[in-house]
């Protein structure tokens, strides 16, 4: 698990899935779709998903920014 803090300040535990650091490098949870729907971007173009950065705050704690 990690922590994701959300630019509301809202934090998210997220399970890390097995394939996570070998083909499937994303993280799952119905807080962030809440959060993309918020800032618009829930939905995309196919194969052109949005940008985000996370940056580690702490063991297993990661701050999310979305890349305009």
């Amino acid at each position: 698990m990690v922590a994701v803090e959300l630019p509301t300040g809202r934090v998210l535990d997220v399970k890390v899935l097995k394939g996570f650091r070998n083909h499937c490098p994303e993280l799952r949870d119905e807080g962030f779709r809440d959060w993309f729907s918020t800032i618009g971007k829930l939905d995309w173009d196919k194969r052109k998903p949005p940008k985000f950065d996370l940056t580690p705050t702490g063991l297993a704690r990661f701050r999310l920014h979305a890349i305009d």
